[in-house]
């Protein structure tokens, strides 16, 4: 194996632990697929994906190294994606009650994050500084400093194709018909936790940079 099949060998491994591991992104694909918005889970996840794309991309080119030497712009970011994460957690909390199927529930799915999903999935995304600050460390301690930009752009183009795979996959996992059995008795609970999860990654993200 050459080097370079090595390197992305290895960085793909490290981006598929990080993509399996449950977190803000599995819970907003995870609503929207299970309560039969399919389109809308998909575009989500495709947005998930060239967020994940574009902090590759600003990390492997030493933008997201520059912006971490100024910590008012790391906070202010912070801050802007704490609450984008707040406020998907809160609309998810005020849907609680909502019916997950029928005419109440087409009312709603035409609000909020709903509306736009790929725009949610990238601001969501894109929101989420510690991602520029994985990627930068990821690269500091596996990527040559001299690497060639042909090798570059084969890693940023590896981490598009893996994530897109990814999130797409994992709306279609969450669109299984005992999944959608299980969100229709119990939706109300789900829209619960996952808004009050959502929320308090918000919380955490000011208070626990």
């Amino acid at each position: 194996m050459s080097q370079a099949s090595a390197l992305l060998a290895t960085l793909a491994g490290i981006y598929l632990a990080a993509c399996i591991s449950p977190g803000p992104n599995w819970f907003l694909i995870g609503e929207l697929a299970v309560s039969q918005r399919r389109r809308e889970a998909v575009q989500v996840a495709l947005g998930i994906a060239a967020g994940s794309t574009t902090w590759a991309t600003l990390s492997i080119t030493g933008v997201a190294t520059v912006l971490a030497r100024y910590p008012e712009f790391g906070f202010a970011w912070r801050a802007l994606g704490a609450a984008y994460l707040m406020w998907c957690g809160m609309s998810m909390l005020r849907r609680a009650g909502v019916p997950s199927f029928g005419p109440a529930a087409g009312r709603e799915s035409a609000s909020g994050m709903h509306r736009h999903p790929f725009r949610t999935g990238l601001s969501a995304s894109l929101s989420n500084p510690k991602a520029g600050l994985f990627w930068t460390g990821v690269f500091a301690a596996n990527v040559p400093g001299q690497a060639p930009v042909w090798l570059a752009v084969g890693i940023v183009a590896m981490i598009a194709a893996m994530s897109s795979i990814f999130h797409v996959g994992l709306a279609r996992m969450f669109q299984a018909e005992a999944l959608q059995a299980g969100y229709h008795r119990y939706g109300a609970w789900i829209r619960s936790f996952s808004g009050m999860f959502l929320t308090m990654i918000g919380f955490r993200l000011i208070l626990l940079p």
